[in-house]
């Protein structure tokens, strides 16, 4: 299991499909601490999606970088 991943997204078209899947991924893990899940944007191609003790349980919260 991860907390943590990087997404590149490589047009528009896919991103929320991308991000979605990455958000499944890490759930587990947030579920399991106790934690929420923090989404960041970093640029326009480039995303994080992790556990985060910040977060709620049962959340998702989008930051945005730029």
């Amino acid at each position: 299991m991860t907390n943590h991943i990087t997404v590149s997204v490589p047009h528009a078209g896919v991103r929320d499909s991308l991000l979605s899947a990455a958000e499944e991924t890490v759930r587990p893990v947030a579920q399991a601490n106790g934690h929420g899940i923090l989404v960041t944007r970093h640029s326009h191609t480039h995303y994080s999606v992790a556990a985060s003790p910040a977060v709620p349980a049962g959340e998702t919260h989008e930051a945005c970088l730029i």
